[in-house]
């Protein structure tokens, strides 16, 4: 004979509810192996929730060896140079690739802005450590500059309205000529080549033929069907 847990009203042996108090009764001798569990059993973990883990131990993994090879450096200070390729090195891949996946919400102008500062940080502290200052002046700022300034662009343009990825892609290559044709507009003036473009030109017309399949690509239908059912299906 069994009572309720609550109101202690006296229970039939096959009853699974009170009938005062609609309290479950619970019989522990029994086996409840067969009831519908009240929650899953496989552990579920969202993608954002997933991204921002691996990125967290990475980092854990990218700090461990760091601080190891900071004491030897400062035991063995032949290891000097070395260690401080390591150590930037690792801070910019964290700054440009880590950081941004363990946001909870990302904010593409921000992430732009550290990863602008994060690579000029970078190459200013090289040219500091082996007297690069022309250099850096001359090649790294104003090409990361540009760099930058192609980047808020992108992010701009993207924003007007919700683009395919053909338009993307098309709109990529169309700023990996610019860049091409820049990043040589200050090699040769810094060596002092005697021309202001010339192999870029190869390039931007390259990518210019890229972007341009693109947007046909985009625009005609039936070339989409055709890739389609080529490639595709």
């Amino acid at each position: 004979m069994s009572y309720c847990v609550k109101c202690g009203v006296e229970l039939d042996e096959n009853i699974k509810k009170c009938p005062l108090c609609k309290t479950p009764v619970i019989k522990p001798y029994e086996d409840h192996t067969s009831d519908p569990l009240p929650y899953s059993s496989e552990l579920y973990i969202p993608a954002k929730l997933g991204r921002r883990i691996i990125a967290f131990y990475v980092s854990i993994g990218l700090l461990i060896p760091n601080l190891i090879l900071f004491a030897f450096a400062l035991m063995f200070p032949v290891l000097g140079t070395f260690v401080r390729y390591v150590i930037s090195t690792s801070l910019l891949f964290f700054f440009m690739v880590l950081f941004p996946l363990m946001q909870k919400k990302v904010y593409p102008y921000i992430i732009i802005t550290i990863d602008f500062f994060a690579l000029l940080t970078y190459l200013a502290f090289f040219a500091y450590i082996f007297d690069g200052k022309e250099w850096f002046a001359k090649i790294a700022l104003p090409i990361t500059c540009v760099f930058g300034g192609l980047s808020v662009i992108y992010l701009l343009w993207i924003k007007i309205k919700k683009r395919n990825w053909r338009q993307i892609c098309a709109f990529l290559f169309t700023e990996l000529g610019i860049f091409s044709m820049f990043m040589e507009f200050f090699l040769s003036k810094y060596y002092k080549l005697g021309y202001i473009v010339k192999f870029s030109i190869i390039i931007f017309l390259s990518c210019f033929a890229f972007a341009f399949f693109f947007l046909i690509s985009d625009r005609n239908n039936k070339l989409q069907n055709w890739i389609s059912k080529k490639f595709i299906v």
